[in-house]
């Protein structure tokens, strides 16, 4: 059965050896060549190159209680300047956002109001406390609406049909 497997760009040493290796082998046993989608890494709530388990702080895990995973977008980095004159002044730096990076990837799909707030950070309209705000705002309700579709999603699998490979 063909396979698609979704990975960051840092494992594709991998892909490319399990298709070298089911080349060898397929004569004999006829392996499917896997197939790989990279995705970009979200990074750390802490601004490190990805989240990791070693840091849970730094990390949200799906599913994960609506009120832990606020309670790290509070404690995000954000894009701020060292006084809130001054972001007023120079305005926000989205780019080093944790929490406009949890917009760009999971948490705003409407490209107009990611735009709205991108440009009123780097205008220094929106102040990094309120910000959060939102982006808790947003984390819950995605939260909760993962949890119930994933709870409608369990009840499903028993009644679903699996492919016997014997």
């Amino acid at each position: 059965m063909p396979g698609i497997i979704p990975v960051g760009i840092d494992q594709d040493p991998h892909i490319r050896l399990c298709r070298d290796i089911i080349a060898r082998t397929k004569s004999k046993y006829n392996f499917m060549p896997i197939s790989s989608i990279y995705h970009k890494f979200t990074p750390a709530l802490d601004g490190g190159m990805k989240m990791s388990k070693s840091k849970p702080e730094s990390m949200i895990e799906l599913p994960e209680d609506p009120k832990s995973a606020v309670r790290k977008m509070k404690n995000a980095k954000t894009g701020g300047r060292e006084s809130l004159e001054m972001q007023k002044k120079l305005g926000g730096e989205p780019d080093k956002c944790m929490i406009f990076e949890m917009y760009k990837q999971h948490l705003i799909d409407n490209d107009k109001i990611l735009n709205e707030v991108f440009s009123d950070c780097k205008k220094g309209i929106l102040m990094c406390g309120d910000d959060k705000k939102n982006g808790c705002a947003y984390m819950e309700s995605f939260m909760d609406n993962f949890i119930a579709q994933l709870e409608a999603a369990r009840k499903t699998v028993s009644k679903l049909n699996f492919i016997n490979f014997k």
